[in-house]
């Protein structure tokens, strides 16, 4: 069941149970009484417990697009995918055959590393 299918359901039971409480004034059994507004207590409280988990819901998916919207190739310190290049030049010893010298760096931890591409 969705957040919203629970909430709706929530709502519901808390109209019937609020409609059993209007039917329950004429009744003199006060345990019924109580249990029917504990019931009702019960009932908004959950609903407002939903609420707090929708919000935090779409903070979690704001939070995710976010995340996954990040360019580069996993990070070997934070493994996450932020490692650029940010440097490239030809390597001083093997560059003469074509090697080159990249310097990366990652936009999240700030790690670098070196890495030396043959062609």
């Amino acid at each position: 069941m969705s957040i919203i299918g629970a909430t709706n359901s929530i709502s519901r039971a808390l109209a019937i149970s609020k409609k059993l409480l209007d039917l329950c004034q004429n009744v003199r059994d006060k345990e019924i009484k109580r249990l029917l507004a504990d019931l009702s207590l019960e009932l908004a409280e959950a609903k407002i417990r939903i609420s707090d988990l929708k919000e935090e819901n779409s903070h979690l998916k704001k939070r995710i697009k976010a995340l996954d919207s990040i360019k580069g190739a996993p990070c070997p310190r934070c493994n996450q995918k932020g490692l650029k290049i940010v440097s490239s030049s030809p390597d001083m010893i093997f560059g003469v055959l074509g090697d080159v010298r990249r310097t990366h760096q990652c936009s999240l931890c700030g790690f670098t590393e070196n890495r030396i591409v043959s062609p």
